[in-house]
This record gives C-alpha cells, structure tokens and sequence, in this order.
C-alpha cells in the first residue's frame, strides 16, 4: 500500500541524486515535492525503509526562490514500485525526516511556486549538455569538495560525466572527489585506490599528485602509478 500524503506536493521535474547504504547513487528526477516528501524516479530498484539522501539539482529551481538553494534532504522510502512491466525505471516515495525549519520553510516555498507554475526545463536542457555548462559544473565540483560537501561535488561531476562519459578529466574528477572523501573519513587505503585511478587518467595532475602525498603510508592495496608516486615523494 503506497503511502497517502498528507500535503499538497509541486509537480516540479528536476534532475537529482539518490545516495543510499553508505556510498551507492543512483542518479534520477524527482516528480514532485512538499516538506513532507518527494516522489523520485531512478534506474535502481529500492526496497521501502531503505534510508536515503535526496539531493537536487540547484539550477533547477525556480528563479523566483531566493539565492542559497536545498541542502542534502534526508529521509526514508516509504514506497516503491517499477514504471511498468516493461520499465527499466522505477518510482520510491521518500518521507523526510528531521528536517531543520529553514529547510521545511523553503521546500515549502517551493511546492507553491511549483504547484501552479510549468515544470523546470527538462534534464536535457540542463548546464551538462553544452561544453561550458560542463565546465561551470566541474567548478562547482571543486568548490564544493574544498567545501567538504562531497555529496554535492560528487552529483555536480556526474551529471557532467553523465554528458561525457568519455571525459577522462570529469572521470579523474570523481576519483579525486572520492579519494578526498575517504581521506577525511580516515580511509586511507580507498583514497590511495581512487588516487591510483586517477593518475592512470591525468598522470601529470597536480592536484591529484598533491592529494597522493597527503596519503600516510603507502598501503599493500597502492600499485601502478600510485606506488610510484610515494617512491619518489618526500614525506613531511
């Protein structure tokens, strides 16, 4: 039995990301909104009670909601179903829960602004699909890893790799977004993995080189490039 809402919800379409058990994403569209919860479509099929992180994406809200955005919204799925028989999609509805005031405030805002205005451009149209849209979202990327907001980084890189896969600097990107997140977590051996990967991508990075030498030791896992790397560079 689905969950019955209890508020009126915008139907605003915006691209975003799902996080869930620890570091899995599946990237998708939220469908529509209110303070209470979301109703998200992804390429994952998840059960109901799974806790999950919603975030979307920024350039989707309307003009008219003030500047600062959403942070990462927390909740559970409350439930869960495939599009259709023949869907490789599927729809969850996620409740949230603990949301701070200001947030409810503003997701409030915006479910009334949506409710009676047309839906955002579609995720085609976004900043991914043009070469300085991508470039605008690997800044923000940046920025927002230095800010140790890595969920953040982490969906503006995919969205712009989602446009490029074959980019194999947006693809050293997201290993860097990841070694930084696991060094702050204290995981040394996955952040000299990621570095590793990295490497073989942009060997001549210098912030990749430069995050390899903030790696303690080099660990049995490090290999390749990565090994090199710690030969060669003096430890402070």
């Amino acid at each position: 039995m689905e969950y019955v809402r209890r508020s009126r919800r915008g139907a605003w379409k915006s691209a975003a990301m799902v996080s869930y058990a620890g570091d899995n994403h599946a990237m998708g569209e939220v469908l529509d909104i209110s303070p209470e919860g979301a109703a998200v479509t992804v390429p994952t099929a998840l059960r109901a009670g799974t806790a999950v992180t919603l975030l979307l994406d920024p350039a989707s809200l309307p003009a008219a909601m003030p500047a600062g955005g959403l942070p990462s919204l927390h909740g559970t799925i409350t439930w869960a179903r495939r599009d259709s028989a023949t869907s490789a999609r599927h729809r969850i509805g996620i409740r949230f829960t603990a949301l701070p005031l200001a947030v409810t405030q503003r997701l409030d805002q915006l479910t009334r602004l949506t409710a009676t205005t047309a839906p955002a451009p579609a995720v085609e149209r976004t900043l991914a699909q043009t070469h300085a849209g991508r470039e605008q979202l690997y800044m923000h990327a940046v920025e927002r890893m230095n800010a140790r907001d890595f969920v953040a980084a982490r969906l503006a890189a995919s969205w712009a790799l989602q446009a490029a896969p074959r980019s194999r600097e947006l693809r050293a990107l997201v290993c860097r977004i990841r070694a930084e997140e696991a060094l702050a977590q204290g995981q040394t051996d996955a952040a000299a993995r990621e570095i590793a990967l990295g490497l073989t991508l942009q060997p001549d990075d210098e912030a990749m080189l430069a995050l390899a030498r903030r790696v303690p030791e080099p660990p049995p896992s490090a290999r390749g490039v990565l090994a090199r790397i710690f030969r060669r560079t003096p430890r402070n």
